[in-house]
């Protein structure tokens, strides 16, 4: 039998388990609905309560495996465009609003040398020509800055809809509707016809980030005008979504893209919506339609006078109650086993999307202010604004390398982990070395084990800054016996406990180094006095 690939194993567990737990909602519902058939006689008010209460249980333990899922699936991958989204607005856009007073602050004006007749005539109009030139410069300059802003926020909205958690859905979908007209220049409209929105926090972020990925799927496509419309109709809330060309199908343009269309379905599947493709209603003017509806998830608690049913029925609901129980535990359990794999996968991928996006949106734009800032003729202001974009672009460049490090790919493993340890060395003030013993090109190990090494010498690093205490630190790339091995040494205070490897950091680089097959060990330092050594082993690819 041929051994699945870890990634693969992950998800296949992940949705058989998925599968025959929708299927023991599905008997479970069954069961309720012969229960109440089956029960004694009773008055019309007590088989409506006994159906009442069969369904708050499907849909209460539907909502809970939900929120099994969105924990495995989806919560570290929100949690990292959240780190994200607050490194570049704490980094970047103070730097850019100062970049913009300073400019404007040393572009005030040019001075009149006070030259007597036609000689201060003619300075006057050429002091008046310069100053108009200087000025539209300045005027381009700012303007791309204020550009760069607005695309910064757009990237930080993209990321952690601040908007969604304060204000909700409906202005939340409104604002993101108006944000992908600026960027597309074409007309999207979003109409809401009522007062509020009775989902759950979960769902609400699921179908916000539905809609995100319709909209990007719109982006793509080459429809001219969107209309969004949201309504509540019997519990349910029923988003509908129009393209204005009557003759393009929902199907043929929502399915173009398909990871936005991947994504698209997983988060409408994780809200509990329904999807409809192509209404072709008969009497619609707009038979190609897409039709989101959701069901409003239960209350979890109920008056106690809605459920006054019988005490045969009573017994049987609670029983359905603990059954459900137990195989929700397990469930999680099950699938809680495989998630730190699946975790560092799903984050992976979105790391390089993130860093797609800055580098397709954010980093065009500051190369952009640079060239105009040499329009500026002032070479004292070029020079002040050529160093604040230095620090703007090296910020940007630090959290994409932290994102998805390019130079990895470009160079290798070895100049990757030196270029990371010079930044270490910067930003920590502790001595740090690299030794290798390696050629550059010569490391015969998979990409994914060069990225989790990588990883690995990243967190081992910032568990020296944060905790260690101390002032040298050197990194050791190896080959001996047929393996690579990379140690991480250090003179600060070390390990006193074995059991401290379970923190949550070493225990990040124990889970990496296990998802490539690495062993990796904590000894007492051997360069140092005092100290740690970290070390990973993996394997090399016979040639």
């Amino acid at each position: 039998m041929v051994a699945l690939p870890p990634r693969l194993q992950s998800l296949l567990t992940m949705k058989k388990l998925w599968a025959e737990y929708s299927a023991l909602l599905v008997r479970t519902r069954i069961s309720s609905s012969l229960a109440e058939s089956q029960a004694p006689p009773t008055s019309a008010t007590s088989k409506s309560a006994i159906a009442a209460r069969a369904r708050h249980i499907g849909s209460r333990w539907n909502a809970e495996a939900r929120m099994i899922q969105f924990e495995f699936e989806f919560a570290a991958v929100e949690a990292e465009r959240h780190r994200v989204a607050k490194e570049l607005h704490d980094e970047s856009l103070p730097l850019l609003a100062r970049l913009i007073r300073s400019v404007q602050a040393q572009t005030g004006g040019t001075p009149n040398l006070g030259l007597p007749g036609s000689a201060a005539s003619n300075v006057a109009e050429s002091n008046a020509a310069a100053s108009s030139a200087a000025a539209s410069s300045c005027a381009a300059l700012v303007d791309e800055v204020h550009q760069s802003i607005s695309a910064f926020r757009d990237l930080l909205g993209e990321l952690h809809p601040v908007d969604l958690e304060e204000l909700g859905l409906l202005p939340a979908i409104d604002n993101i509707c108006k944000r992908y007209m600026r960027r597309c220049g074409r007309l999207i409209l979003f109409f809401e016809q009522a007062e509020e929105c009775q989902l759950s926090r979960l769902q609400q972020l699921c179908v916000y980030r539905a809609i995100q990925a319709l909209l990007k799927m719109f982006v793509e496509s080459e429809n001219d005008m969107l209309m969004i419309q949201y309504q509540r109709i019997n519990d349910q809330s029923v988003i509908t979504i129009r393209c204005a060309d009557k003759l393009v199908s929902s199907a043929q343009w929502i399915t173009a893209e398909r990871a936005d269309f991947d994504a698209f379905e997983a988060w409408c599947s994780l809200a509990g919506a329904s999807v409809q493709l192509d209404s072709l209603g008969a009497r619609d003017q707009f038979p190609n339609d897409l039709v989101i509806s959701i069901s409003e998830e239960a209350s979890p608690v109920m008056a106690s006078e809605e459920f006054d049913v019988d005490e045969l029925s009573q017994a049987r609901l609670s029983e359905l109650d603990i059954i459900l129980a137990h195989a929700k535990d397990e469930w999680a359990r099950l699938i809680n086993r495989d998630r730190a794999l699946f975790e560092s996968l799903a984050v992976g991928a979105e790391r390089k999307n993130i860093s797609d996006e800055i580098d397709r949106f954010i980093l065009p734009r500051l190369e952009n202010i640079v060239l105009l800032a040499g329009n500026l003729g002032d070479q004292l202001v070029v020079q002040d604004v050529t160093g604040r974009m230095e620090l703007i672009a090296a910020g940007v460049s630090a959290v994409m390398s932290d994102l998805h490090p390019r130079l990895l790919t470009e160079a290798g493993l070895i100049p990757s982990i030196q270029a990371l340890v010079d930044r270490f060395r910067r930003a920590s003030l502790i001595e740090a070395i690299v030794y290798s013993n390696l050629q550059r090109d010569r490391i015969e190990i998979s990409d994914e084990a060069k990225f989790a090494i990588y990883r690995v010498t990243q967190e081992a690093l910032n568990n020296i800054e944060k905790h260690s205490g101390a002032t040298h630190t050197t990194v050791l790339v190896e080959e001996r016996a047929g393996s690579l091995i990379v140690s991480i040494e250090d003179n600060g205070r070390g390990i006193r406990d074995t059991r401290n490897t379970l923190s949550r950091g070493l225990k990040n680089i124990r889970e990496r180094a296990s998802a490539i097959g690495a062993e990796v060990n904590w000894t007492s330092a051997m360069s140092f006095p005092t100290g740690t050594k970290v070390s990973i082993c993996i394997q090399l690819l016979s040639g």
